[in-house]
């Protein structure tokens, strides 16, 4: 279940920071791309904003299960080797506590292109005719959501250019919400 590390700088010793072999593309992406769509028609309006990014190689850090830390996610886990895994080519090693083993190798790094639904609004302005006997120039009703859609190959969407136990997953949010103008 261990892995064989290969000494990459042959100094006769594996080291995580020397001998990791250059792989795929930088954390942060070389090309980032954004689009926005919007349209107003008899009162209601419409936008939405698109992102995405290529040219990207981000790491998830299987060592996870180590300092007394106990969060292992499942995808990770339904892949480790284990003395009793029916596949003989798992995904990533045996885990352990041993703080002196933090392998990195390619199993660890995904394509972290991605294409997003950023945000999307849809709004409603009453008309003029109904505001202006209670004396308000402008009453719109809106419903909007970010981070709505996500295509990525990433096992999960959490922020930060590498992976681990400590980033904080990006969340969905959706508002409802009245703006008045007096």
């Amino acid at each position: 279940g261990d892995l064989v590390m290969l000494d990459y700088d042959a100094d006769g010793a594996y080291e995580s920071t020397d001998d990791v072999v250059p792989y795929g593309y930088p954390v942060y992406p070389q090309n980032n791309y954004s689009f926005t769509l919007g349209a107003d028609f008899k009162g209601f309006q419409f936008s939405s904003q698109f992102v995405g990014a290529y040219n990207v190689t981000r790491r998830i850090d299987v060592t996870m299960f180590y300092r007394n830390n106990s969060y292992v996610p499942s995808y990770i886990l339904d892949q480790t080797w284990t003395p009793a895994y029916n596949n003989s080519d798992p995904t990533y090693p045996a885990l352990s506590l041993d703080d002196k083993y933090s392998p990195e190798g390619h199993y660890s790094y995904y394509d972290g292109s991605f294409f997003r639904v950023q945000s999307i609004q849809l709004a409603y302005n009453l008309p003029k005719r109904w505001t202006k006997p209670l004396s308000i120039d402008n009453l719109k009703v809106y419903v909007n959501g970010r981070n709505l859609f996500l295509w990525t190959k990433m096992p999960d969407d959490g922020v930060g250019a590498n992976h681990d136990s400590k980033n904080y997953p990006i969340k969905k949010q959706i508002n409802f919400g009245i703006n008045i103008q007096m």
